[in-house]
């Protein structure tokens, strides 16, 4: 079989997933890097170590709703992330939680301002500045609430996305790469950032991708598993 080199790869997978073609695009992922539809995969509950977390996805796939991508897969999806450290959120929830900078001067502030004047939408969907400010005020809550209560899984009447079948909480999901480094797949980037800064050592999340090549274990205090077709 050709061996294709993997920047071509990624190259037709995200135009596949840009274009709406998903058909192709599910023929590609399973040619590529093994990840199938009918995966009878379980997504694992844990105690995901903080600092083990470094990185966040850039996937040319969903990773929730219907056609999220579960299961073991191999080849090159696993290079395709940003470290956490160096995104926008990251640097500005830095600033206000660890150096004490008020909201203003933040990156992600900035941005939001000048979003809502040229495209009236920005950060978490908010329509307004007063809207933003609303969303300021609400991490400075949390920031408060684990700080004193530490990180727990969100309420279960609350805050529920859909993975391929199930509902699970809207919380932090992740993909483990072929080093085991743990990549953030969806959700609890705010709190992820805010353990980080609070030095909070575990952090509760489900594992929804695996990478072939990794050989270690997931201490899993509960399994879900995933229906195929």
């Amino acid at each position: 079989m050709e061996i294709i080199p993997h920047k071509i790869q990624v190259l037709l997978v995200k135009t596949a997933y840009r274009t709406g073609m998903q058909r192709l695009h599910s023929r590609l992922m399973h040619r590529f890097w093994g990840f199938k539809p009918d995966t009878g995969y379980e997504l694992k509950v844990i105690h995901a170590e903080v600092d083990r977390i470094t990185l966040t996805e850039k996937f040319p796939f969903d990773v929730e709703g219907p056609e999220a991508v579960v299961g073991v897969g191999h080849g090159g999806w696993d290079k395709l992330v940003k470290p956490i450290a160096e995104t926008r959120l990251y640097r500005s929830l830095e600033m206000r939680f660890a150096e004490g900078a008020p909201w203003e001067k933040t990156p992600k502030y900035r941005r939001a301002v000048e979003e809502i004047r040229r495209k009236g939408k920005t950060w978490n969907s908010c329509r307004s500045m007063d809207e933003v400010d609303r969303r300021c005020r609400e991490l400075d809550r949390i920031y408060e609430d684990m700080k004193a209560n530490g990180y727990t899984f969100r309420e279960s009447g609350r805050r529920r996305c859909y993975v391929r079948g199930v509902t699970v909480p809207d919380d932090i999901r992740l993909a483990v790469d072929r080093d085991g480094r743990f990549i953030r797949c969806e959700s609890g980037r705010h709190r992820l950032a805010i353990a980080k800064f609070l030095r909070i050592d575990s952090v509760p999340a489900i594992v929804q991708i695996e990478h072939e090549d990794w050989n270690g274990n997931l201490d899993a205090g509960e399994k879900i598993s995933v229906p195929e077709g």
